[in-house]
């Protein structure tokens, strides 16, 4: 809605100050009335998740401006030169033809679609800190608030994501992006900032879906920088519900794994990993 305001030149100045759904009377007896008739919904959950899907499959997809398509895909191109720490050949894309994985068109949207992203990610970030200290709950799992990047952690450590949590996240997210931004090699950091960059990948292919502009060349850009920017996987454990209990195992330190408690989640990776002081806790203080 921020975004629709913003490009109609009438409305630019207008600020979104309540959002709200109502139940309209009639439509709600209606539905109440047809709740028990012929067309009433299955009472299997599963009956009714497969309607849903075939549904979705046989409704139209929204039809896009091809302009603004291509005018987001100047846009995205453009910012691309500001992910200054990453060139063109971390998505795959070589001035050798034989070397070339990727157009350069393709991997300039997948660099921009990265720096729009992470625009999204800082804003989500602060909006779920307002939202855990407007909340009377202490954590997202005591929250009856919705939450944008919270919920994309994984989900079994959620009574440890506070409101100190979330500050500390948001300022290691604007520390990595600003990063990012520079040129130099970069590494991650942390669990923290892994976690992170897993969720600006997500948030990066949400921006393409939205806008069109989302293709298997673009894909594939971007698992060429994953591969590039992460050193391993061992994080995507944490949402593996076969790997419950890993972040309490005493063995990982032996294999050569990174912690990964929560409270470890800041800590740098060797001597030479940079986390923002007020990230990494220099303070003292724990995540409740």
């Amino acid at each position: 809605m921020e975004e629709l305001l913003e490009r109609h030149d009438p409305l630019a100045e207008w600020r979104i100050l309540k959002c709200a759904v109502e139940l309209h009377p009639e439509l709600a007896q209606r539905s109440l009335e047809a709740a028990s008739g012929q067309e009433a919904p299955p009472a299997d959950p599963a009956e009714r998740a497969r309607r849903h899907a075939e549904a979705r499959k046989s409704a139209d997809p929204p039809r896009l401006d091809p302009e603004e398509v291509e005018e987001m895909r100047t846009k995205l191109r453009s910012l691309a030169r500001d992910l200054k720490a990453f060139p063109l050949e971390c998505f795959g894309y070589a001035d050798d033809p034989e070397e070339r994985v990727v157009a350069r068109k393709d991997a300039e949207v997948a660099a921009g679609a990265l720096v729009w992203a992470s625009e999204i990610l800082v804003d989500e970030l602060f909006r779920d800190v307002v939202t855990l200290y407007e909340d009377d709950g202490d954590s997202v799992a005591e929250s009856d608030g919705v939450f944008m990047v919270l919920e994309e952690l994984p989900p079994q450590f959620a009574h440890r994501y506070s409101a100190l949590f979330a500050k500390r996240l948001t300022v290691a997210a604007v520390s990595m992006i600003a990063r990012f931004t520079q040129p130099g090699d970069v590494r991650l950091s942390c669990v923290a900032e892994e976690l992170l960059l897993r969720i600006l990948l997500q948030d990066a292919l949400v921006v393409a879906d939205t806008h069109g502009l989302l293709s298997d060349e673009i894909r594939t850009a971007w698992e060429i920088f994953s591969t590039e920017v992460y050193e391993d996987t061992d994080h995507e454990w944490l949402y593996d519900p076969a790997m419950d209990g890993i972040d309490e195992d005493p063995r990982l330190a032996h294999m050569g794994i990174a912690p990964m408690e929560v409270k470890d989640w800041f800590s740098p990776f060797g001597d030479g990993g940079y986390v923002h002081p007020y990230a990494v806790g220099a303070a003292g203080g724990d995540y409740h």
